[in-house]
């Protein structure tokens, strides 16, 4: 992992930043491979130093870092800073403020009042969005996996079956596959069952809150989002959106599943979902914005007339056509009408095109991918078909 901490002393250094003190799990896991409690300073010259809160022979088995102590508080972390050459009235330090809780920044501020502390996380969160080798295997795992849940979705979709039921087998199957069972975000506020959704006919097209796109109901108020006890119903759509967590990496898959025989419609609409999925990711290359992304899928959805439920409908619509993925879900660019993040090999994104109609149902496919020299990888080796379980 040297490269990545090479990588982002380069960046800290071209916005004066002294260093950056690490804090949040996956930031450190990315510097450090270690998931136990820890404290990460990257200093914008020299050695890192890792802080060990608890588990201090374990993180010493994990990591590769060098220097590894045991420490927690303020006045560890100003002894480490003094022992790496940075520490001074006036110097700018780094901290993920987009996640890290603001008591845990008032502490620091109050243990460093000599220091400036500023957001870093736009200069880390960049550097992740291209993956190493490693990080591309790890992924393209987590993207295999969903053949498990493919085949109980085959097996087990039928007539009165509730989807709670089915997300539960679901679950089991890509949790004997090594799925860690946690999908990971970035935001605060963002949660997701580890089974996914699987949601069915009427729920299809009840947008909860969380996010704008197949959501489901849940089972209460407290979590109004994901499978419910609703039993299935033949003719029914299924969609199954499921976040993978492979040793840490994630992948988004999406399929859409009919309870016995497709009637035409559903047929028509999701042959358009596949017509916007096929010209998207034959778009993707270097040099591509999401923007220009989002252009392509929302011009055939309007020669089909299917805009007005393009990811949602109403208020509850988004415009976005996928994000970027890795350590966790939500990671950047969000590939929407206005990005203009250009896309470059090695980074690792989810398109996931779909209509969610009211009264009717929703229609979704997503994949991952990488993207490469010359256009992308996609992960997934299930088929991208409507699939009729009789």
């Amino acid at each position: 992992m040297l490269e990545r901490i090479v990588g982002f002393q380069s960046r800290l250094r071209s916005n004066g930043f002294a260093a950056a003190v690490l804090m949040h799990p996956r930031d450190v896991y990315y510097f450090a491979g270690t998931g136990q409690p820890c404290n990460l300073l990257i200093p914008a010259k020299g050695e890192p130093i890792l802080l060990a809160r608890r588990a201090l022979d374990w993180v010493k088995t994990d990591s590769d870092i060098a220097t590894i102590i045991k420490g927690s508080g303020g006045k560890d972390l100003r002894l480490a800073l003094q022992s790496a050459g940075v520490f001074k009235n006036g110097v700018k330090l780094g901290l993920s403020l987009d996640i890290v809780p603001t008591v845990l920044c008032r502490k620091l501020e109050q243990s460093l009042p000599e220091c400036t502390i500023e957001d870093v996380s736009p200069l880390l969160l960049e550097q992740r969005m291209r993956k190493d080798e490693k990080e591309i295997a790890a992924i393209r795992s987590a993207a295999e996996l969903f053949q498990r849940a493919h085949e109980v979705m085959m097996q087990e979709l039928r007539p009165g079956v509730t989807e709670l039921e089915v997300a539960s087998k679901v679950y089991a199957a890509l949790r004997r596959g090594e799925h860690e069972g946690i999908p990971r975000f970035r935001r605060w506020d963002a949660t997701l069952h580890p089974d996914g959704l699987v949601i069915s006919g009427s729920n299809t097209w009840r947008i909860s809150g969380h996010a704008m796109t197949v959501t489901g109901v849940g089972l209460s108020p407290s979590v109004p989002w994901g499978p419910s006890t609703k039993p299935l119903a033949s003719g029914e759509t299924v969609v199954i959106d499921v976040g993978i967590n492979y040793h840490g990496y994630h992948a988004d898959i999406a399929r859409t599943y009919i309870v016995g025989k497709a009637t035409a419609e559903q047929k028509r609409v999701f042959d358009v979902i596949k017509q916007v999925y096929s010209a998207i990711f034959a778009q993707v290359k270097p040099g591509v914005t999401g923007q220009a992304l989002f252009k392509t899928a929302w011009e055939i959805l309007v020669s089909h007339g299917l805009e007005g439920y393009f990811q949602g409908y109403g208020e509850m619509k988004g415009n976005y056509v996928g994000h970027g993925i890795g350590l966790e879900m939500d990671e950047p660019p969000v590939l929407d009408a206005n990005c203009t993040t250009v896309l470059a090999e090695n980074m690792t994104i989810a398109l996931e095109p779909k209509v969610i109609i009211p009264e009717w149902g929703a229609i979704a496919l997503e994949d991952t991918a990488v993207v490469t020299a010359t256009g992308c990888e996609i992960f997934c080796p299930v088929t991208r078909e409507l699939f009729e379980v009789t």
